[in-house]
């Protein structure tokens, strides 16, 4: 199969300037919260142009922070997305539930009324969350600005609006501790949140707007779902059936071998964790690190559990897939000399056959390999070089 019969060279040459693209994350909705390890929108948006068509169904089964599912959305085609992680599930629901005009008025009414408090209001303390340690790290001054914020929550109208609050959040408060030096005031961190809704509200205006202009000539908008399951879970899953058709794209970016990235915990003072990610969006978690990451880490190529859950995930996408979809995935490695044949074999147990998008004069594949800006996990491995870069991989069913 040659690179013509996947795409247009155009189309083509857009996506690998976008697999280089060293842009900031902006536009849409994508920062209504910073999920770590996300690809860039303008990565998603040149592969969702050059290999679908408005109306097809696009799967992110590692999902993450939803960036795949925005720019599907915004482009009129159907998502669907999934994720074991909850607070996954959390903020691409809030990314993709479009809100009214109505909406986003209250929740910056609501907003401006909390920036303005001077002097502290009656709250309920979280007792529950301090007991289970979810409070764990996390500075007096925040964690009962925190407190206070989630009671006020009640003041909004309906679930989309709280949800959207929460979410902003939740943001405000990754910027406030994860990876920071100095802990800001309490006032500081109102002020933050009223900041962070009125640039969620323009994120969501322009994701309504882009919806709007791309949806069908009867006004119809495309149709997203967030799950929070693995991917194994999704054949299952009855929210499937609302789809008339079956995924013509896989777009995403799975649990990298022997790369652990800290999904479901913040960073404070150093290597201190906090799960209060959990208590913001009042869901439970309980666990560990390798949840996330196909086992723990350091194990992946001793053991093998990477490989056998990668391919026990990717046996189940592609019979969820249409017969002639295409599977675009950034992965990254900590030795790519050696677990990149690994990974491409599993691939192709799982019943996939590798793209070449180029080759060299020796027939042999030429793959697009990105820097990692900002890179922010741990590996094992002893060369640094080669654990901030990805590699972009093209597979079709066989």
């Amino acid at each position: 199969m040659t690179t013509r019969e996947l795409t247009t060279p155009d189309s083509l040459q857009q996506l690998i300037e976008a697999v280089l693209s060293t842009k900031p994350v902006k536009g849409l909705t994508h920062n209504l919260y910073r999920y770590p390890a996300r690809f860039s929108p303008q990565f998603a948006r040149a592969a969702i142009r050059a290999f679908t068509k408005p109306g097809d169904v696009i799967l992110d089964p590692f999902m993450g922070g939803g960036t795949t599912l925005v720019e599907a959305l915004a482009a009129n085609r159907h998502a669907i997305g999934s994720d074991v992680s909850p607070i996954a599930t959390f903020v691409s629901q809030a990314k993709t539930t479009p809100l009214s005009e109505k909406d986003l008025q209250r929740i910056s009414e609501w907003a401006k009324k909390v920036a303005s408090e001077t002097r502290a209001t009656q709250h309920v303390r979280a007792s529950k969350w301090f007991e289970l340690g979810y409070h764990k790290d996390i500075p007096w001054p925040i964690r009962k600005s925190i407190e206070i914020i989630l009671c006020q929550l009640a003041e909004l109208e309906n679930p989309k609006q709280r949800r959207f609050a929460r979410s902003v959040l939740l943001k405000t408060a990754q910027w406030a501790v994860d990876c920071r030096g100095t802990i800001p005031s309490a006032q500081s961190f109102r002020e933050k949140l009223f900041f962070n809704v009125q640039e969620a509200s323009t994120g969501m205006r322009e994701l309504s707007a882009c919806m709007k202009k791309s949806g069908s000539t009867e006004g119809e908008l495309p149709l997203c779902i967030c799950l929070n399951a693995p991917v194994t879970d999704l054949v299952n899953r009855k929210e499937l059936r609302l789809f008339s058709a079956k995924p013509k794209l896989v777009l995403t970016s799975p649990p990298y071998p022997g790369v652990h990235v800290i999904y479901h915990q913040w960073q404070v003072n150093s290597r201190r964790r906090t799960p209060a990610p959990f208590w913001i969006i009042d869901s439970l978690d309980g666990q560990p690190s390798s949840h996330y990451t196909f086992g723990y880490y350091q194990t992946h190529q001793a053991n093998n559990t990477y490989l056998q859950s990668a391919q026990s995930a990717f046996w189940t996408i592609r019979s969820l897939v249409d017969k002639n979809a295409t599977v675009v995935q950034l992965v990254g490695f900590s030795d790519p000399v050696s677990f990149l044949p690994k990974y491409l074999l599993m691939m192709e147990k799982a019943g996939f056959k590798e793209i070449a998008l180029s080759r060299d004069t020796m027939g042999r594949i030429q793959r697009v390999w990105r820097d990692v800006p900002n890179r922010r996990w741990y590996v094992d491995a002893k060369e640094s070089v080669s654990t901030s870069k990805e590699v972009l991989l093209v597979h079709h069913p066989n």
